[in-house]
């Protein structure tokens, strides 16, 4: 028996020290920098949502989508616009992007432009799910249809659908010139089609290792540069040599259509040769936004660099921090009443995605729920109503908000609208809400939320 032990126990150390050692994750060499988080002094955007886009372009689907309206925005101005492909996933303060903390940060800064930002994601079915940071929809949504194809009908969705609904909100500049849109992965080839389909709408164009691969044909992109007559884009792409390189892993073939860093690279090649207004970064990352979500603010400096300036050494606007229009030139809004106002599209679009752990991130211990039609419901109550899944919501919006701020805590007052299917059963429901909110360990928490009927 002790033979047999110390002979085990040296084929082990044989092995560990035969075995390699684990592969080094190339995405942790990217990290966020201070442009991706909230600063002191910097007044915060309202991201606004969710809101539902029916379709034409894609008949029986709908897209959901937020608006970023920036505390400078001013409807006596026309403002530039950004959208973005796949919304959720640049909304996602815990994502690997930020978009809201890095917009407000670099147009405080006069470093970007003040522009409405626009958060779309995919077409869906009503009975199919919305797209969470943990599932884009590749399998259970229109994504792969509308991103993936170079076709002209997610341009539509975009100018011919979605742009009109914005005019009628906010005062956005007609200049094609500022207008751009972006994504990743499949969502950066849809903004490359809608910008190559529509450049006299948008032209300019952020890709964060976009699939110009063969997954609808999308490879034939760079000989269609080469055949066609230069279009006035100025285009960022991002990718990373770990990208998906086209390796079937059953088999070990090899596809370069399938290689997204080299069709990524390919497509470099035609946009330089033909003389587009190009920058690109290629790193050692994997596909997903990692990289991208690390130079996001330098791509957005890049691809929005042509915005008037003033250089009048005695122009004190220009030298001057870029605070709202209401405020003082050296004023900043209230820290609290920003977050209180952020934690208000938070709760909506946890309630939209059906993400019941977002949503209990957000309660106390002791939340009571009241709202009509339902008995008082405790944080447990909530929580099982969440986890069931026997409610979705189409639509969840709140509006006119008000918030008042207390020593520990805060009341949040506003109307909400909601759209929801519960148990295959279609209701509206338009009320008026209270939230009372109490700050722990460093975070606004609801205790209580309460609604009735709006009159």
């Amino acid at each position: 028996m002790l033979l047999h032990a110390l002979t085990l126990a040296a084929t082990a150390a044989v092995l560990l020290q035969a075995a390699p050692p684990p592969a080094a994750n190339p995405d942790a060499h990217y990290q966020l920098g201070p442009d991706s988080f909230p600063q002191a002094g910097v007044p915060r955007g309202e991201v606004k949502g969710p809101f539902t886009l029916p379709s034409d372009a894609y008949p029986g689907t709908q897209h959901t989508y937020w608006v970023y309206v920036p505390a400078q925005y001013d409807a006596k101005a026309a403002a530039s616009l950004m959208v973005f492909n796949d919304g959720q996933a640049f909304t996602y303060m815990d994502g690997d992007v930020r978009a809201p903390n890095v917009l407000d940060n670099l147009i405080y800064r006069r470093e970007i432009p003040v522009m409405i930002a626009v958060f779309i994601n995919p077409g869906r079915r009503p009975d199919q799910p919305e797209p969470t940071p943990s599932n884009w929809g590749d399998r259970d949504t229109n994504r792969p249809t509308e991103y993936n194809t170079l076709d002209d009908r997610y341009a539509r969705v975009i100018v011919d659908e979605l742009l009109p609904v914005l005019k009628k909100e906010y005062n956005l500049s007609s200049d094609p010139d500022r207008r751009g849109i972006g994504g990743a992965s499949s969502g950066a080839i849809a903004a490359f089609t809608v910008a190559w389909q529509r450049p006299n709408e948008f032209r300019k164009v952020l890709s964060i290792v976009g699939s110009f691969t063969n997954l609808r044909g999308g490879d034939a992109y760079a000989q269609m540069v080469r055949d066609g007559e230069r279009k006035p884009l100025r285009v960022y792409l991002q990718d990373g040599r770990n990208d998906n390189r086209g390796v079937n892993a059953a088999t070990n073939a090899y596809d370069a259509r399938r290689d997204w860093f080299l069709q990524n690279v390919t497509l470099m090649h035609a946009l330089a040769d033909k003389g587009y207004d190009l920058n690109y970064t290629w790193g050692i990352g994997r596909h997903g936004q990692k990289q991208g979500g690390a130079i996001f603010p330098d791509m957005m400096r890049w691809l929005w660099r042509d915005q008037p300036v003033s250089t009048d050494p005695n122009d004190a606007v220009e030298r001057a921090f870029n605070a709202p229009p209401s405020a003082p030139a050296n004023g900043a809004a209230d820290p609290a009443v920003a977050e209180l106002t952020r934690l208000e599209g938070v709760w909506n679009d946890a309630h939209v995605r059906g993400d019941a752990d977002a949503l209990t991130a957000l309660w106390t211990d002791d939340l009571t729920v009241t709202v009509p039609g339902m008995p008082l419901l405790t944080k447990a109550d909530a929580v099982a109503v969440a986890r069931s899944g026997r409610m979705r919501f189409d639509r969840y919006q709140s509006s006119q908000i008000k918030v008042r701020v207390f020593n520990g805590g805060a009341i949040v007052t506003g109307r909400l609208q909601r759209s929801r299917t519960i148990d295959g059963k279609t209701a509206e429901d338009d009320w008026q809400f209270t939230k009372t909110y109490v700050r722990t360990q460093g975070k606004w928490l609801v205790a209580a939320f309460h609604a009735s009927s709006a009159p």
